[in-house]
This record gives C-alpha cells, sequence and structure tokens, in this order.
C-alpha cells in the first residue's frame, strides 16, 4: 500500500470538519476529489479509510462517513453571506447577500450572524487569512480588543479596536501594516469565529 502523505490527511480530515460545521452533513468521496484535487476517488478512499482507522471519524452503516449529533441540521442558525470584507486596506462596502448558510448553534450558538469573505493578511497573526469566512455577530458598539467589522468613509476593514486618545485606533495583526487611527468609525459586527478557507 502506497504512503499516505500526512499533510494531505490533514487537509481531508480539516476539510471534513469545515463542510460538516457548514453543510450539517458529510461531504462524498467525490466532492472531497474535486475540492482537494485528487486525481480519482480511489484515493479519497484510501485517505478516508485511513481516517477511520484512527479514529479521526466514523463510516455510517452504508458506507458514508458519519457526522457528529450536534452538527446536524436540526440545530442551526441561518446566517447570509454578504459579500467580502478588507482584511488589510479597507474597502468599498457594499454588500449582497450571495447565500443563506446553516451555522451549527452547538459551534455557532444561538443569536444572528453574518458572514463575510475575507480579502486580504492584515489579520493573520490571529488566524484570519485571505479567502476565510469571517462569522460575525452584529452590532453597533464595541469593546476594547475586540476584533470588529468597522467602515472608516464608507469603506469597512477587519480590524482590533482600541480608544486612544479620544481618537478610534483599528489595529490589524499584522507587522506588516499600520494601525488606521480615525476620530469616529461605524461598528457593524462582531467578529466571533473563523472558517477557513482550506
Amino acid at each position: 500500500m502506497k504512503v499516505l502523505d500526512k499533510n494531505k490527511l490533514t487537509q481531508v480530515l480539516s476539510f471534513i470538519n469545515t463542510y460538516q460545521a457548514m453543510n450539517g452533513k458529510s461531504p462524498t468521496c467525490r466532492v472531497i476529489m474535486k475540492e482537494l484535487k485528487f486525481s480519482n476517488t480511489g484515493i479519497v478512499y484510501r485517505y478516508v479509510k485511513r481516517l477511520e482507522e484512527t479514529g479521526a471519524i466514523e463510516k455510517t452503516e452504508h458506507g458514508g462517513i458519519s457526522i457528529p449529533t450536534n452538527l446536524m441540521l436540526s440545530g442551526t442558525t441561518k446566517a447570509p453571506l454578504v459579500g467580502d470584507i478588507a482584511c488589510g486596506d479597507p474597502i468599498l462596502a457594499i454588500e449582497n447577500i450571495e447565500a443563506v448558510v446553516d451555522l451549527p448553534v452547538a459551534i455557532f450558538g444561538k443569536g444572528n450572524f453574518r458572514l463575510y469573505h475575507a480579502k486580504g493578511d492584515s489579520m493573520i497573526d490571529i488566524g484570519i487569512y485571505d479567502g476565510d469566512l469571517i462569522v460575525a455577530k452584529p452590532s453597533d458598539t464595541a469593546d476594547e480588543g475586540d476584533v470588529v467589522i468597522a467602515i472608516v468613509e464608507d469603506s469597512a476593514t477587519v480590524k482590533r479596536y482600541y480608544k486612544r486618545n479620544n481618537k478610534v485606533v483599528l489595529h490589524p495583526e499584522n507587522k506588516d501594516y499600520k494601525d488606521i487611527i480615525v476620530d469616529n468609525c461605524i461598528i457593524q459586527g462582531i467578529v466571533k469565529k473563523v472558517i477557513h478557507n482550506i
């Protein structure tokens, strides 16, 4: 039997977990093949089988990948995916609902959420990467140190929020970027979780 690539094995498990969290069901081998660019489903099957052997996942009686009961769609909250948000220089704040996503309550909790595509690398030191999905709770106020969705002169950005000397400081989590310092800004939401784009 061919030796399986450990990094690819980790990618497969991460994709399965993310897919389950986002969809309330497990991906098929064909879905995994397409998303992770395997050449055929037979290779995917070998990786899935190895994950089962190590106890990382379980299989159903029909051979599919079992989903934890707390991720099933019966315990979900709906959240709109409303477009891009800058993790870098602010970009024009235009919200267009692209989709409505079911988020498992067991992971995200109850309440209203909005999802945004992260664009840029100014928040990479806290694990927000270009292409990730940001899960934010709508709010027009923030506490010191919160990671916020902020509107500055009609442009939106994700930064850590501080108040200093009657100014608003929007702090990037990447040493290559400088603070954005403004008299005021509009807070649209508080970042609660990030779903990585693998």
